[in-house]
């Protein structure tokens, strides 16, 4: 005997709730039961989860191997290309994108765990080499922002070039600069007080504007003259009367 639809209904909607609804609202045996037929139904899914899982550790190796004891961003992005070609190269499956979040979180953390470098690079296009840090006297100097933790210490990149003072009589080492003053004032200072000093100097004006917008007022652009009314656009041509008469402009054939 055949049951009727009513009850073929009914037993379908047990079955969805049963399967559908949350987890939670199952006893301990219902899970196992889920559990044992996702297992064997899932089998492509088991596949890639298991491969995956096992290329995940070698491309989170990859990723620490050699690393500085603090970097910037885009050294970071360079080595998690290199992780993510690693995984790209043997894991397969569904579960791919999962693991490339999960790795993408892990190389995450190890950078964020006192690994950040310094951001700013000096006026020669050289990084700063130390640390994520602060810079006394400017609002967020280094990516630091005066924050709790953060170290508070000028910026260097740790290279340096030979420089003459301003008489170039003596010469000194000079640091990287990272702002216009340390290389166009600091450096020099500090030789002309063994050297320049005793030279007399000249002080050359220097331009001081009284507002903090000095490019003046803009200026309207040139006007063309109008057109003769009753007609189109002319186009100025030039007359002559012969030898040694002078030009005379003329607009749409009469003289101007």
């Amino acid at each position: 005997m055949v049951p009727r639809a009513s009850v073929w209904f009914d037993a379908v909607n047990q079955i969805y709730n049963f399967y559908v609804c949350d987890l939670q609202e199952k006893d301990s045996k219902a899970k196992q039961v889920l559990t044992s037929l996702q297992s064997l139904v899932e089998t492509e899914v088991r596949f890639s989860a298991s491969r995956c899982a096992k290329v995940l550790p070698l491309a989170l190796s990859a990723y620490k191997d050699g690393l500085p004891p603090h970097y910037t961003q885009m050294h970071h992005q360079e080595k998690l290309d290199l992780a993510l070609t690693i995984l790209s190269g043997q894991a397969r499956g569904p579960m791919y994108e999962e693991y490339v979040a999960q790795l993408e979180q892990a190389c995450h953390r190890v950078w964020v765990d006192g690994r950040m470098g310094c951001e700013v690079l000096s006026l020669t296009g050289n990084t700063c080499h130390h640390p994520r840090h602060c810079v006394e006297g400017e609002e967020g100097g280094g990516g630091g922002g005066g924050e709790r933790g953060i170290p508070t210490l000028p910026h260097s990149s740790g290279v340096t070039y030979i420089s003459f003072c301003n008489c170039g009589r003596r010469q000194g080492q000079r640091e990287d600069p990272f702002s216009m003053n340390d290389a166009n004032f600091v450096f020099y200072s500090h030789l002309a007080e063994s050297c320049c000093s005793r030279l007399d100097s000249i002080s050359f004006p220097t331009f001081k504007p009284s507002v903090s917008d000095a490019r003046g007022p803009p200026q309207d652009p040139p006007t063309l003259p109008a057109a003769p009314r009753g007609g189109s656009t002319p186009h100025p041509r030039l007359e002559s009367g012969g030898w040694g008469d002078s030009a005379r402009r003329v607009w749409g054939g009469e003289q101007g």
